[in-house]
Order: structure tokens, then C-alpha cells, then sequence
């Protein structure tokens, strides 16, 4: 079962067919997915969402739809991504175009630390481009520790180690 998890301006909720645009706009957007590994057409986002959802079924945890509590409209993604050649799950999170800088991404990303390692009882980790300095700010927000750098794939990347804040 998907948790929703409530933030002070957020609810990180599981997908519903119905948020397939506004993941689709993204996904296909070349700006905002280049550090996801650059745009892809729509049969590819499509995987990408059952793929996210399907996380729930096989570890008990996978990928949440960002939606602002406001307007209750789907603003980003945040969640685990554990595939099977992965040591520990991946803490990852999106904005949507129009909500970058708000901060939203380091709340949504610090209720799924906070909620994976409390009643998960997992340690997770953190890929990210080291061109993409906002999200290597938000990883320093949260408070992870930079590991050793790694790849996914050929695509270097920068590692970052979680552990709950008090």
C-alpha cells in the first residue's frame, strides 16, 4: 500500500493515471530532464510511471507524486528507486516547470528520508550530476554525505549518503 506522507505545504501521494501529463511534460522536456539522462518520448514515460509505481509492489517502496496542498495540483516527483543491481535504494526528487526555488524539493525529499529510514529501516543513497548544482544544494540541505563519486551507466555522478536529521 502507498503511504501519503504530509509535509506544511505539501502531500506526497502515489500516482494515479491521471498525473500522466503533467509527468509526461516533464519527462519530455529536454531542459528539465537532462540530468535524468535527457527527454524521452511519451511510450518512455509511460514505462517510467509504471515503472515508479511498480517499485511499491516489489520493496514496499518506490516513487511518490509531489502535489502542493494549496492547490492540490502535481508540482514534481520524490521517492526511492531501488533496482535489482543497486547495493541501497536511490532518494531522488523532480520539480515540475513553475516550482523550482521554493524549496519544495528539499521538504518533499526530507519527508522521504525521514519516513524510508524511521519505518523502512534502510539506508538510501543519492546519485547526482555534478553539473546540477541545485540539487547538489538540496543535498547538502538534508544533510547527506558525499561518498565516493560513481557512475550510472556511463553518466558520471555524484554520491550522496542520507541519514536522519534531528
Amino acid at each position: 500500500m502507498i503511504k501519503a506522507i504530509q509535509t506544511e505545504r505539501l502531500t506526497l501521494r502515489g500516482w494515479d493515471v491521471n498525473d500522466f501529463e503533467a509527468l509526461a511534460n516533464f519527462l519530455t522536456d529536454d531542459e528539465l530532464a537532462k540530468h535524468r539522462g535527457g527527454a524521452v518520448d511519451r511510450v518512455a514515460a509511460s514505462n517510467f510511471m509504471s515503472m515508479v509505481v511498480g517499485q511499491w509492489t516489489l520493496r514496499g517502496y518506490g516513487g511518490f507524486a509531489i502535489e502542493e496542498r494549496s492547490q492540490t495540483i502535481v508540482i514534481g516527483m520524490t521517492g526511492l528507486w531501488h533496482p535489482h543491481d543497486f547495493d541501497e535504494p536511490e532518494l531522488y526528487w523532480s520539480l515540475f516547470r513553475g516550482f523550482h526555488g521554493k524549496g519544495y524539493a528539499t521538504e518533499a525529499a526530507a519527508a522521504v528520508r525521514d519516513w524510508a529510514i524511521e519505518t523502512k529501516g534502510i539506508s538510501i543513497m543519492s546519485f547526482v550530476s555534478p553539473e546540477n548544482i541545485a540539487s547538489i544544494k538540496v543535498a547538502e540541505r538534508l544533510g547527506a554525505i558525499r561518498g565516493e563519486d560513481s557512475a550510472l551507466g556511463d553518466v558520471a555522478k555524484l554520491v550522496y549518503h542520507h541519514q536522519r536529521q534531528s
